[in-house]
Protein backbone atom coordinates (compact mmCIF):
# COMPACT_ATOMS: atom_id res chain seq x y z
CA UNK A 1 0.00 0.00 0.00
CA UNK A 2 2.85 2.50 0.75
CA UNK A 3 4.32 2.13 -2.54
CA UNK A 4 0.99 2.53 -4.45
CA UNK A 5 0.92 5.52 -2.09
CA UNK A 6 4.18 7.33 -2.87
CA UNK A 7 3.37 6.71 -6.80
CA UNK A 8 0.45 7.70 -6.50
CA UNK A 9 2.39 10.73 -4.76
CA UNK A 10 4.69 11.34 -7.27
CA UNK A 11 2.52 11.39 -10.34
CA UNK A 12 0.12 14.06 -8.99
CA UNK A 13 3.39 16.24 -8.34
CA UNK A 14 4.47 15.78 -11.51
CA UNK A 15 0.93 17.31 -12.89
CA UNK A 16 0.66 19.73 -10.53
CA UNK A 17 4.62 21.39 -11.59
CA UNK A 18 3.24 20.45 -15.11
CA UNK A 19 -0.07 22.80 -14.58
CA UNK A 20 2.59 25.53 -12.56
CA UNK A 21 5.00 25.64 -15.45
CA UNK A 22 2.63 24.76 -18.76
CA UNK A 23 -1.10 26.42 -17.75
CA UNK A 24 -3.87 23.68 -17.45
CA UNK A 25 -4.93 23.31 -21.12
CA UNK A 26 -0.48 22.26 -22.55
CA UNK A 27 0.08 19.79 -19.71
CA UNK A 28 -3.62 17.79 -20.57
CA UNK A 29 -2.24 14.20 -21.31
CA UNK A 30 -4.73 11.09 -21.46
CA UNK A 31 -6.96 8.96 -24.06
CA UNK A 32 -9.40 11.88 -24.60
CA UNK A 33 -6.57 14.45 -25.39
CA UNK A 34 -6.00 11.80 -27.85
CA UNK A 35 -8.94 11.32 -29.26
CA UNK A 36 -8.67 7.43 -28.16
CA UNK A 37 -11.69 6.34 -28.12
CA UNK A 38 -11.18 2.47 -27.84
CA UNK A 39 -9.55 2.99 -24.37
CA UNK A 40 -11.75 5.36 -23.00
CA UNK A 41 -14.43 2.52 -24.11
CA UNK A 42 -12.58 0.00 -22.20
CA UNK A 43 -12.55 2.33 -19.27
CA UNK A 44 -16.29 2.74 -19.52
CA UNK A 45 -16.85 -0.80 -19.78
CA UNK A 46 -15.09 -1.72 -16.44
CA UNK A 47 -16.92 1.28 -14.07
CA UNK A 48 -20.35 0.26 -12.54
CA UNK A 49 -23.01 2.42 -13.58
CA UNK A 50 -22.46 5.35 -11.05
CA UNK A 51 -18.31 5.27 -11.81
CA UNK A 52 -19.54 5.72 -15.32
CA UNK A 53 -21.95 8.23 -14.95
CA UNK A 54 -18.80 10.37 -12.98
CA UNK A 55 -16.04 9.31 -15.57
CA UNK A 56 -18.49 10.96 -17.88
CA UNK A 57 -18.94 14.34 -16.70
CA UNK A 58 -15.10 14.55 -16.62
CA UNK A 59 -14.15 13.15 -19.59
CA UNK A 60 -16.77 15.89 -21.06
CA UNK A 61 -15.03 17.91 -19.32
CA UNK A 62 -11.76 17.11 -20.87
CA UNK A 63 -12.75 17.34 -23.87
CA UNK A 64 -13.42 20.73 -24.13
CA UNK A 65 -9.72 21.52 -22.75
CA UNK A 66 -8.77 18.87 -25.39
CA UNK A 67 -10.99 20.85 -28.36
CA UNK A 68 -9.13 24.06 -26.80
CA UNK A 69 -5.46 22.61 -26.87
CA UNK A 70 -6.07 20.63 -30.40
CA UNK A 71 -8.07 23.12 -32.56
CA UNK A 72 -7.28 21.10 -35.70
CA UNK A 73 -8.03 17.87 -34.45
CA UNK A 74 -11.56 15.96 -34.93
CA UNK A 75 -12.74 14.82 -31.76
CA UNK A 76 -15.97 14.00 -33.53
CA UNK A 77 -15.60 9.88 -32.67
CA UNK A 78 -14.88 10.95 -28.91
CA UNK A 79 -18.13 13.34 -28.69
CA UNK A 80 -20.05 10.41 -29.97
CA UNK A 81 -18.95 7.96 -27.29
CA UNK A 82 -19.16 10.57 -24.08
CA UNK A 83 -22.51 12.51 -25.55
CA UNK A 84 -24.29 10.05 -27.19
CA UNK A 85 -27.94 10.88 -26.32
CA UNK A 86 -26.71 14.81 -26.20
CA UNK A 87 -25.96 14.43 -30.04
CA UNK A 88 -29.41 12.21 -31.11
CA UNK A 89 -31.24 14.72 -29.33
CA UNK A 90 -29.92 18.11 -31.48
CA UNK A 91 -30.47 15.80 -34.63
CA UNK A 92 -34.08 15.37 -33.52
CA UNK A 93 -34.68 18.97 -33.35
Amino acid sequence: MQQANEELYRLAKGNLENIHAQGCINSLTGPVERGDKNTVQKHMDALDADMKNAYLENAKQLLEIAEQKNPDRDYAAMREILMPTEIGEQCEK
